[in-house]
């Protein structure tokens, strides 16, 4: 098994495709996206609230209001002509319209606006100048009553709300992007596996190489354990420079993002929590590219071996995206559904909150699987019909 095992390592260091995505794509690969998203992100909510454009409808009945919110340095009255007020929304030529309506002794706000501009914190600005006015107004006519300031604001808000919420930055920024961060190291274990696994499978086949491989006076467990394991070798590379990459944004996010709450979050992060995530990740690891081999086993050339493989892509990257909704918790049966439970773990982990007691049931129910599906690759490389189909 050894002398297998050496031999596809050193096939697959030969082929400078397969090195750039197991080895170089995962160390630029995430700090592109984070730092893109980053930047785009700033720069779509810098853009969307600056100049916010506002039309008034009846300005005549609130011409103090509006007063005060022509002071808000982020907001601008337009002067367009309304024919439309829909599709001038919508088309961008306005932000928002406020239209003012009498209703019995007090004044309605009616603010028109377009909500999949989610960046946009126009509405949010004149809801809170809408209660700043009002307050005044209320102190106002309370202190011509005589009420003092004090029982003036006791009276208007007799009960003052607030709410301080006890979770860390890194556990609130790690069940925001926790399961981005997963996805991420799941996509980039596969897309690996794949290029790896076409390449010791059918590439083989087109190679003309698997032949003299089969009849060598070696088992074909052999055979079969010996990719296995040089697939999952620069696996755990792979993982490990993921991760590597992720601490070292972590160190250096200060610098190049434009996101504190996220460089303090990545930051937060000790070294274990690492290793404990590459811990976890093994079994995934292991089990991902035992699919692929399978899968691309059946195939006799490389390019119908990526599409062969790219069933198993599909399948783990919908338990990626489920993962990334955060609708499950690590607890009870959930603990041990092979994969979901990976993916729950390694969030736990990032948000610090990762009970070891979960370590077992979540080790146990992946090697379960595991086994299974290594069974079956071997069992593949077992049939004649398969192995030597052309």
């Amino acid at each position: 098994m050894k002398h297998i095992l050496l031999k596809e390592i050193l096939e697959l260091m030969r082929d400078k495709k397969a090195l750039f995505v197991a080895i170089i794509l995962p160390i630029i690969l995430f700090p592109i996206i984070l730092v893109a998203m980053s930047f785009f992100t700033s720069q779509a909510i810098e853009e969307a609230n600056t100049n916010i454009q506002y039309k008034v409808l009846n300005a005549e009945l609130a011409p103090e209001f509006l007063d005060g919110l022509k002071t808000q340095p982020d907001l601008v009255e337009s002067d367009i002509a309304l024919t439309d007020l829909r599709q001038q929304i919508l088309d961008g030529d306005v932000d928002m319209v406020l239209e003012f309506a009498t209703q019995g002794e007090s004044i309605a706000l009616n603010v028109y606006y377009d909500k999949t501009n989610r960046f946009s914190e126009g509405t949010k600005i004149v809801k809170d100048q809408v209660a700043a006015f009002n307050e005044r107004q209320n102190l106002m006519v309370l202190e011509s009553l005589g009420l003092s300031s004090d029982k003036a604001k006791a009276s208007i808000e007799a009960i003052a709300y607030q709410s301080k919420t006890i979770s860390s930055t890194r556990s609130f920024l790690g069940e925001m992007i926790g399961g981005f961060l997963f996805f991420i190291i799941l996509m980039n274990i596969i897309s690996a596996g794949l290029a790896l696994a076409a390449d010791v499978a059918a590439g083989e086949k087109e190679r003309q190489t698997l032949e003299s491989l089969l009849i060598a006076p070696q088992s074909r467990v052999t055979v079969a354990m010996g990719k296995w394991l040089a697939l999952c070798a620069f696996g755990i590379v792979n993982s490990t420079l993921t991760l590597l990459s992720i601490a070292l944004l972590g160190m250096f996010a200060v610098n190049v993002l434009d996101v504190p709450e996220v460089t303090a979050m990545l930051n937060s992060i000790p070294l274990s929590s690492y290793a404990l995530a590459l811990l976890l990740l093994l079994p995934l690891i292991g089990f991902v590219n035992a699919a692929l081999l399978a899968a691309t086993s059946f195939a006799s050339s490389f390019k119908e071996a990526q599409s062969n493989g790219s069933f198993v892509l599909i399948v783990f990257m919908m338990i990626g995206v489920i993962s990334m909704q955060g609708l499950f918790e690590l607890s009870g049966v959930y603990a041990w559904i092979p994969v979901l439970n990976i993916s729950l773990s390694v969030i736990d982990v990032i948000k610090g909150e990762f009970a070891l007691s979960h370590l077992l049931p979540v080790l146990l129910s992946n090697f379960a699987v595991l086994v299974l599906v290594l069974a079956a690759t071997v069992g593949i490389y077992k049939r004649e019909s398969v192995m030597l189909a052309s």
